[in-house]
């Protein structure tokens, strides 16, 4: 498997707008995609990408592909994102999933996020034990929102 997205930039500029608009363009290939919002760590710019939002044994979960994606390091510091998805917005804070405890949620949403394999050094359908030894590699962050009810857009 690959570790590097092949996918082109104009292809995030495309889903970006569309998520914008409240249409999710391909939910059996990216899941519940949402857009995140996120401060920049020096710059304090906001900065979206789109992101597929999972829910995993009650519990609300974003995955990256890498350690080294600008938006997992600014949300490392920044400990919050603003989802949002047409004209819903919710504001959350975000807490990262320790690598041991991380490799059911990841398992779970290569299941669930098909588009999202090609960045993922480990098949979906591999065992668990082969998840435990790349998890380190792939953050998990828990999202929970800044309100008591969070909207079913999300």
């Amino acid at each position: 498997m690959s570790t590097k997205s092949t996918r082109p930039m104009w292809w995030n500029k495309i889903i970006i707008q569309l998520l914008r608009w409240g249409i999710n363009p391909a939910p059996n290939y990216i899941g519940h995609a949402v857009l995140v919002s996120i401060p920049g760590r020096k710059s304090g710019k906001v900065y979206t990408t789109p992101l597929s939002v999972i829910k995993y044994q009650e519990k609300r979960y974003i995955i990256g592909g890498s350690n080294h994606h600008q938006w997992v390091k600014n949300l490392r510091v920044a400990g919050c994102a603003i989802l949002s998805k047409g004209q819903y917005e919710e504001h959350v804070m975000t807490h990262e999933i320790e690598a041991p405890l991380r490799s059911p949620i990841i398992k779970y949403y290569l299941g669930q996020v098909r588009g999202a394999r090609i960045s993922f050094a480990v098949d979906f359908d591999a065992s668990l034990d082969a998840f435990e030894k790349v998890a380190a590699n792939y953050p998990v962050f828990q999202l929970t929102s800044k309100v008591a009810n969070e909207f079913d857009g999300i």
